[in-house]
């Protein structure tokens, strides 16, 4: 899998008044700072209906090496 952000579901159906729970996962691929948007389209209505913003960074990690 090559994508950094996924979401699942990708689709769904959001019936009028009700709520749909999603989950994004984030795999940063490289080292550095991500600001998009995410866009909601709702199919036979309309494009960019919502925008959320995602802010997100990837940092190396630390690593010790401790040769004992």
């Amino acid at each position: 899998n090559n994508k950094e952000f996924e979401i699942n579901p990708s689709s769904d159906v959001v019936r009028a008044g009700d709520s749909k729970e999603l989950t994004l996962a984030f795999t940063p691929k490289s080292i550095q700072k991500y600001d998009m948007v995410l866009v909601v389209n709702i199919v036979d209505v309309g494009e960019d209906m919502l925008s959320l913003p995602i802010k997100a960074e990837a940092k190396a990690p630390v690593v010790v090496i401790d040769p004992g």
